[in-house]
């Protein structure tokens, strides 16, 4: 795979990237920026389908453009990539009305959109359990709704400007694990400070801490995270390994 260079298909971004390469990756203050940079240039769009308000194409194009922004900066690719796979997850749920309210603001940047799967991924291997828990909020005849607790160590992509994470949640009622898309303003939701890490310091990562939020069915991304998680995996896997490939790749 040799991707297309950034400066031939967004010239103004991989310009903008050369310039504050250092600073993104080793500071940050230009955190706030970066999302919306890759937004303007369209790159969110890269493999979603036209008629989602994508540009086309397929899942390796955007392996393609998450390599080629990382041969400029791995904190603004692995912005990319957190973004990137959150639209996915929302290509791919059966919730067709949290896809529709929130995919534009992904696709444009307006919305950071963050992959709080690692956990599951290994979940599915079972390398470790779920951190995570729902329990069912008693109703009566209304919809759904459970209370959400658990913490999540590692997050990339958690703009205090605000963000929607992916999660999944072990069930106490014994029901199958489900994903829910965790708004940033929901009651009970806390953002810890930017993890010092390095390289990665504009990538807003941080660790996510849940107690007692509250969210109905209209915030769940699948009600079945096993089979879920086994078909969007080829998606996770493939797009973070864009972030590799950039080596030797320049302009």
């Amino acid at each position: 795979m040799k991707p297309l260079a950034l400066s031939a298909t967004a010239p103004e971004l991989a310009a903008w990237l050369d310039a504050h390469a250092e600073a993104i990756d080793a500071g940050q203050d230009l955190a706030t920026q970066v999302l919306p940079q890759l937004g303007r240039a369209g790159l969110f769009r890269i493999g979603v389908p036209v008629e989602a308000g994508g540009l086309g194409g397929s899942t390796v194009d955007a392996i393609e453009a998450v390599a080629s922004v990382a041969a400029h900066s791995l904190a603004a690719a692995f912005v990319f990539w957190g973004q990137r796979t959150f639209i996915e997850y929302l290509l791919q749920s059966p919730n067709e009305a949290l896809r529709a309210r929130w995919l534009p603001a992904l696709l444009h940047g307006e919305m950071a959109g963050a992959t709080g799967l690692s956990n599951a991924m290994k979940y599915l291997s079972n390398i470790e359990a779920l951190q995570m828990n729902a329990t069912p909020i008693a109703n009566g005849e209304g919809p759904a709704r459970w209370a959400l607790n658990g913490n999540l160590p590692w997050i990339t992509n958690l703009r205090r400007e605000g963000f929607l994470a992916a999660a999944a949640f072990d069930h106490s009622d014994g029901v199958s694990p489900s994903i829910f898309a965790v708004p940033h303003d929901a009651p009970g939701v806390a953002r810890s400070d930017d993890l010092d890490l390095i390289a990665l310091r504009a990538s807003n990562t941080a660790a996510l801490r849940l107690d007692g939020t509250v969210l109905d069915a209209s915030w769940q991304i699948t009600a079945d995270a096993p089979a879920f998680l086994a078909r969007v995996r080829p998606a996770f896997l493939g797009l973070q390994c864009g972030m590799s490939i950039a080596c030797g790749l320049r302009g």
